[in-house]
């Protein structure tokens, strides 16, 4: 147990991190992260549902009545930069080349030439375009390094810097959209309560709310000149949620000031706000993975979330038998058969000598959790996370999303299994997160804390090791109920780097 100074003490207290998750996490560094066990890759009827035809009037239906009734709401995580998406062309600004036409065709065999000579070719497709231009003196607007100078540094409009979800993405015909306006354009076609009104959570940083809350008060109008309200509320990441950074020999690494490090936790930490969300069932979806033309995109948001509510049905149901304390020999086998073929919950083999009393309150400790329904796309080669049936120590298998960096790709076997995968987690994800008492459930309580990763870093110089805590979409709902349903290819357009924008998918007929 690390021993604090008053001065550590004073640190913990302003960040509102306790001593105990401190040494957890300390621990965590010591003892390491142990692989995920994976049994084998999820497929269709094998861990991954495929929704027929002839299920849609149904699903179509409990949706309409979970928005009319206003249970829907729309989590969006935004408040990752864009320095990533433009990560070819910094480096290419920040080379000693000059940068011309001529420079990047004769290194066109390579990156960052080569991404370099496909942006400037389309450049007129982008819809950051006219800005740009307008912002150029007339005899500097073929001149790349200017261009590059313009589009990425404080000295134009700054997009290495600017949070993703401010970037211009889509041009239409009045205006060009941003992610962040392009997803209450989504969520007004399946959102929408009775009152005509649409909920949307976004996360952000504390440096960016302003900027999205100004772009906000632009957009309102448009919608309530429809008869639209939105309600719009943000969250930042919590300092409480951050972790501490070790040196290579796993001592908290200290500042030249004596102060502890602590570094953001990713994105499992927003499972805090998720949880503190006036929600009932949550949509979520990356904040760069929006279109001009949604209409497949809403299709299958609906029928997701006329699944779920159709498990909830059975969920709940089965749980307030449950709470009645007497059921008979086949009213335990039924629930029993449902959670095994419907939830995917494994038992014991002495589970029938268990007595009754004891089978009724692990059935419901069992079932009584939130339930996440997670739309996955064919592999296409995309890098991330995918569907797995997982192993755990005590024998249980259960359904997990796996990221490729929680997996031994050194165990043959391990990796037989990652490369046999169909299907990619493309973060689409329904989720309930009340009970079926109309209770919101604590959603940190069912976290797997040893699904995070420890990886490698550096400050002013020097090696370090940082923690990330589970994934909000693996780790941080491990302990959910899972449901692996497939969806579209077409439902599925991130914007990684910014020539991705140039797909036709993004481009506004």
């Amino acid at each position: 147990m690390l021993k604090l100074t008053e001065t550590d003490k004073k640190q913990l207290d302003r960040n509102g991190i306790t001593e105990s998750k401190l040494n957890e996490q300390l621990k965590i560094f010591e003892d390491g992260i142990p692989f995920t066990d994976l049994d084998r890759a999820c497929t269709i009827g094998d861990g991954i549902l495929r929704i027929s035809s002839d299920q849609h009037e149904q699903l179509l239906s409990n949706h309409r009545q979970a928005a009319f009734n206003g249970r829907l709401l729309k989590f969006v995580p935004a408040s990752g930069a864009a320095s990533r998406m433009f990560k070819q062309l910094l480096a290419l600004f920040n080379s000693d080349q000059e940068i011309d036409a001529e420079f990047l065709t004769a290194n066109s065999s390579k990156d960052p030439a080569k991404f370099g000579l496909k942006f400037f070719s389309e450049f007129n497709h982008f819809a950051f375009y006219d800005d740009l231009m307008e912002s150029l003196p007339e005899n500097e607007r073929d001149n790349y390094d200017r261009i590059l100078q313009q589009l990425l540094t404080s000295s134009g409009l700054d997009y290495a810097s600017c949070p993703k979800g401010l970037i211009k993405f889509h041009q239409y015909d009045d205006k060009a959209r941003t992610p962040f306006e392009e997803h209450p354009e989504e969520a007004v076609q399946y959102a929408l309560d009775n009152d005509n009104i649409a909920r949307i959570h976004f996360t952000v940083s504390a440096d960016s709310q302003r900027m999205f809350e100004d772009l906000l008060n632009d957009i309102k109008e448009r919608y309530e000149s429809k008869g639209i309200k939105l309600e719009v509320s943000f969250s930042i990441q919590k300092p409480s949620t951050d972790t501490v950074a070790v040196t290579p020999d796993n001592e908290p690494f200290r500042l030249n000031d004596g102060s502890l490090l602590f570094r953001p936790g990713g994105h499992g930490a927003l499972i805090e706000n998720l949880s503190e969300l006036d929600g009932d069932i949550i949509f979520i979806k990356n904040i760069d993975n929006v279109i001009p033309d949604k209409d497949e995109t809403v299709l299958y948001k609906k029928l997701l979330c006329g699944k779920l509510v159709e498990l909830q049905s059975e969920l709940f149901r089965y749980l307030n038998m449950l709470e009645r304390d007497e059921l008979t020999e086949d009213e335990l086998s039924e629930i029993k058969s449902f959670s095994d073929s419907q939830i995917s919950i494994s038992f014991p083999p002495e589970w029938d000598d268990i007595p009754q009393k004891t089978k009724i309150k692990q059935l419901y400790s069992l079932l009584n959790r939130p339930v996440r329904l997670c739309g996955v796309v064919k592999n296409v080669g995309e890098p991330g996370g995918g569907p797995f049936w997982v192993k755990h120590a005590d024998g249980r298998i259960t359904l997990q999303i796996v990221e490729t960096s929680q997996i031994d790709i050194d165990d043959p076997a391990q990796k037989e299994i990652l490369q046999s995968a169909t299907h990619f987690n493309p973060v689409d994800l329904i989720c309930g997160v009340r009970d079926y008492r109309g209770e919101a459930f604590h959603l940190p309580d069912y976290v797997d804390p040893l699904a995070g990763f420890i990886s490698s870093k550096s400050k002013d110089g020097r090696d370090l090791k940082a923690l990330e805590l589970p994934g909000l979409w693996n780790g941080a709902m491990a302990l959910w109920h899972t449901l692996f349903v497939e969806v579209p290819i077409s439902t599925f357009n991130p914007v990684k780097s910014v020539n991705d924008l140039l797909r036709k998918e993004h481009q506004v007929s």
